[in-house]
């Protein structure tokens, strides 16, 4: 099964392939699991990226939500993952909310979309084709649907 997803950054590239990397390799282990990833910057449609992701043979598992339990760590906290914790659209949560005492943080249960919403622009969408089908998320407000692709295609207005 490939995968599609794209979106519109608020932050560089670097910092994008950073977090993305460090989330899809470490907490959700495509590369571990035979997929293979990237993060390409779209031609032609400005500031757009594309993150796709394909199996490499036949290959068993495949997730796009991360089931780790455990604390991030203090090296992926500081050297990747702290932007997640950052504005009110952090996905991160944290570990322990039972201990005071605790300021350890969590992805467990966060989506891919999730991450790419905290990495993308307020105003903008993510959109992920699904067949005949095309889901979308709104950076601003999180809502999200599924909607017939043509349906979809048919319905914007074309300058």
């Amino acid at each position: 099964m490939e995968s599609h997803w794209f979106f519109y950054p608020k932050y560089g590239p670097d910092i994008i392939q950073k977090v993305v990397s460090c989330f899809v390799n470490e907490y959700l282990s495509w590369e571990h699991n035979g997929y293979y990833w990237s993060i390409d910057k779209l031609p032609n449609h400005n500031g757009w990226f594309r993150l796709s992701a394909s199996p490499d043979g036949n290959t068993d598992y495949y997730t796009e939500t991360c089931f780790m339990e455990e604390a991030i760590s203090g090296k992926d906290l500081t050297d990747n993952m702290l932007i997640l914790l950052t504005g009110e659209n952090g996905c991160a949560s944290q570990y322990d909310l039972d201990d005071p005492d605790n300021n350890d943080w969590c992805l467990e249960e966060v989506c891919i979309d999730e991450v790419l919403m905290c990495l993308s622009a307020e105003g903008t969408h993510i959109y992920a084709p699904c067949g005949d089908r095309l889901w979308m998320r709104a950076v601003d407000t999180g809502k999200h649907q599924m909607m017939d692709m043509m349906d979809f295609i048919l319905s914007r207005k074309v300058a």
